[in-house]
């Protein structure tokens, strides 16, 4: 009788816990992926962080580019010392969450990819592309909106 109430007891206390684990009820609410219309716009690499601490920022960047994303999924890279530019293609994945380049030569660079809108609204004034190297260490690239 003893080891049939520790049995029925473990089995409510499991039910309980089974239930309670529904991320709806948690109040937690995943960032919004980016849309291929927010990502349409000219950006400025502003800041490289390698595991969260700044390595180079503004105009200490050595080759510092803007991306420039179009239509039809192409986007321009302009290194900004020289103009020069290199076209690629592009592509959102994960639902908004990953974003995908193919440069010019045909190599593909695939990031983990989020907005920042400090000030609201439904455009993003920031994108930050997240990518680990071969040391397991997460390289942030910020990029600020040029309007």
């Amino acid at each position: 009788m003893r080891h049939t109430y520790h049995f029925l007891l473990l089995l409510l206390l499991l039910a309980g816990m089974l239930t309670a684990c529904n991320n709806q009820d948690c109040g937690c609410v995943p960032p919004p992926g980016l849309a291929d219309s927010q990502l349409l716009h000219t950006w400025q690499l502003d800041k490289i962080l390698g595991d969260g601490q700044v390595i180079s920022s503004g105009n200490d960047i050595k080759d510092r580019y803007t991306l420039a994303f179009k239509a039809q999924h192409i986007y321009t890279q302009t290194i900004l010392a020289t103009g020069t530019e290199f076209n690629g293609t592009w592509k959102l994945t994960s639902a908004g969450h990953s974003l995908e380049l193919t440069d010019h030569k045909g190599d593909i660079q695939t990031y983990s990819i989020n907005g920042s809108w400090p000030n609201g609204g439904s455009q993003p004034e920031q994108i930050l592309l997240h990518q680990n190297n071969n040391a397991k260490e997460t390289n942030t690239l910020e990029f600020g909106l040029i309007p």
